[in-house]
Formats: C-alpha cells, sequence, structure tokens
C-alpha cells in the first residue's frame, strides 16, 4: 500500500461511498489518503470513521462544523507526525516505513472567500520557508 491520493469527495457520509473508498484503496494500493470536503459533521466523526478499520485518521475541524480535511493512513505503512493543521491545512512529516523515504505532506482546501485565501497562501509561504530554513 504505497500509493499516495488526495481526492475531492464532495461527501463521505453515505456507507456506498465510504465502501467506495474503500474499494478504490484496497485495488490502487493506496496507503495515504487525503479526503477534502467529507462533509461529515463532528458529531458523525465516529460513525464513519469506523468503517475504515486498519485506518488511521487525522481529522481537522477547527472552527469547521463541517469536516473539510481528513488525513487517513495505514498505520502498518506510514507513520505520520502532525505539524500544524488550520481551517485550511493539514501539514505533516511522513515517513514511509518500508522504505524509509520521508517527506513533509500539506493537504489544502482552500476557502471560497478571498481573505481567508490570501491567509492561506501567507501560511503556505511561511511553512516553505521554515522547511528551507529547517530542512
Amino acid at each position: 500500500m504505497d500509493n499516495i491520493i488526495s481526492w475531492n469527495i464532495r461527501g463521505l457520509n453515505a456507507p456506498n461511498k465510504q465502501k467506495d473508498v474503500l474499494a478504490f484503496c484496497r485495488k490502487n494500493k493506496v496507503g495515504l489518503l487525503g479526503l477534502v470536503e467529507t462533509k461529515v459533521r463532528m458529531s458523525n466523526y465516529e460513525k464513519v470513521a469506523q468503517n475504515f478499520p486498519g485506518w488511521q485518521h487525522y481529522v481537522q475541524y477547527n472552527d469547521q462544523q463541517k469536516g473539510r480535511l481528513w488525513l487517513m493512513w495505514i498505520l502498518e505503512d506510514f507513520t505520520v507526525h502532525i505539524l500544524h493543521s488550520s481551517k485550511q491545512t493539514i501539514h505533516c512529516w511522513v515517513v514511509h516505513k518500508f522504505s524509509g523515504g520521508a517527506f513533509y505532506l500539506t493537504l489544502v482546501y482552500g476557502d471560497n472567500d478571498e481573505q481567508e485565501r490570501r491567509k492561506l497562501w501567507e501560511l503556505l509561504q511561511t511553512t516553505v520557508t521554515n522547511i528551507d530554513n529547517h530542512g
């Protein structure tokens, strides 16, 4: 399960949609998955997450009632260290356990509001600068 994908899922509440995601991941050997626009309410998170056995989750609900960003990974394949999350991003350090390869990953789902997108670009620029300065 080495492949990594990001998917604008446009809703993950329906059990059939959850089954489709799992089937796709199995077929395509996906071990790290970024989902955006899940539309899963915080109160429904546990119910939906239990339908992904073997997957670890980091879900961003900072100030959103509906989870815009979900990061999921198969624990036996990847180690994920969350470095920062915001309304529009999840930034992390990922290690592939079998190869030892490591990389930064930022999952992004931009806000529709222009001012919020400006904040996103500022955050991304700061993130890149910090990576460049600290390796």
